[in-house]
């Protein structure tokens, strides 16, 4: 079975990236690295949402299988579409590292209004702004490091507008590559986003 695609119009992900370090004795798999890094664009649809996912193997780094998946506008100039090859293909390379036990690093970015922020929450409370006389010193972003939570790192910084962040959620998992591979990881960063960010109890109504 290929590996299932998650549905990026019922999540608040902008951009979703499963970074996967792969280590195994199998011949077929190490070939894979061996050869020149290879690239993969598509452009696939879930309900009304275009999105694209984005597969790199090896990238100068053995084991290394970096995927990302995105809506359109995530990441400044992709996607290229001259480059952009079927879905089937790009999920058909997939399919040669179904089975293999991986160390992932998954990383969730949204985008959200300041306003829909808590307003004493972790990220409001870290907005500074020093004023004396002309100097003006503010904070335009910050890293929150955490320890015993499911999420190990969370990064945020301000648009030019002032009107919006962009948000970066971290975790390290470790986990089998299958075909719900990919569609897992976006409810548990959705969780993680309202739970640390929006300050939202799962009980809240």
């Amino acid at each position: 079975m290929p590996i299932k695609l998650p549905d990026l119009q019922t999540t608040d992900l902008n951009l979703l990236t499963a970074c996967a370090t792969i280590t195994t004795e199998d011949p077929k798999i190490k070939n894979l690295f061996k050869s020149k890094d290879k690239t993969f664009l598509s452009a696939f649809r879930k309900g009304k949402t275009q999105s694209f996912i984005w597969v790199l193997i090896g990238l100068r780094e053995y084991g290394h299988l970096h995927i990302d998946i995105f809506k359109e506008g995530a990441i400044n100039g992709v996607p290229d579409r001259s480059r952009l090859i079927s879905i089937k293909e790009t999920l058909k390379e997939l399919e040669n590292f179904l089975g293999l036990d991986v160390i992932v690093t998954i990383i969730g970015q949204y985008v959200v209004r300041v306003s829909k922020l808590p307003k004493y929450g972790l990220i409001r409370s870290s907005f500074i702004e020093i004023k004396e006389d002309d100097l003006v010193i503010r904070t335009r972003g910050s890293v929150f490091e955490l320890e015993g939570a499911p999420i190990s790192k969370i990064t945020w910084t301000l648009d030019d507008s002032k009107k919006k962040i962009k948000v970066d959620l971290k975790s390290v998992l470790a986990g089998k590559i299958d075909e719900d591979y990919l569609i897992r990881f976006a409810p548990f960063l959705d969780s993680a986003f309202r739970q640390y960010v929006l300050e939202v109890t799962p009980d809240a109504s």
